[in-house]
Formats: C-alpha cells, structure tokens, sequence
C-alpha cells in the first residue's frame, strides 16, 4: 500500500460525499464537532479513539477545503512553507 494523497482523498471525499450528505449542507458546528471528538480522544488517552479521530479530522478539513473551493493539499503546503521560512528552517514542502 502507498502513502495516500491529498489529491486521492480529495477524489474519493467527492465521490462519496453525496451518499452522506451534500457537503454545503453541514452547519459550521458539524465541522467542529469532529475537532471536539479528537480533543476529547487525546485528553482521555484512548490512543486507538484518537488515531480514528484524527482522521476524521483530515477527513472533514479536506471537505471543508473543497465547499470553500480550494486544495487542502496545497493550503498545507503553503502554510508548512510559511511557517518554515519564519523560523529559519530551510526545506520546503
């Protein structure tokens, strides 16, 4: 198995997203909901909760990125750069 992709998981969140619900339906608080649901996993230490948690997380940040109409992959990668070049590291994403 190969690392996944932001482009991979953007294809595949388009693809099944309609059998959920339409991404511009979700109320802000649903978005957050999933953030709130990791926050707790870690202040419990349940490490198998959290790893699941987080991935809903990606998971809801990739939706969100493409109801907003951008790349979560690129919007990483220009942030991780950004913040890289601040603190005086010298690789780039």
């Amino acid at each position: 198995m190969t690392d996944l992709t932001f482009r991979a998981l953007r294809d595949a969140n388009a693809g099944r997203a309609p059998h959920i619900a339409p991404i511009n339906s979700w109320q802000v608080h649903q978005w957050l909901l999933k953030l709130g649901e990791a926050i707790r996993a870690y202040n419990k230490g349940t490490e198998p909760n959290l790893i699941e948690e987080i991935a809903d997380v990606v998971i809801v940040a990739d939706l969100l990125a493409q109801r907003m109409g951008f790349g979560l992959g690129e919007a990483v990668r220009s942030k991780f750069n950004e913040r890289s070049k601040k603190v005086g590291y010298p690789k780039e994403l």
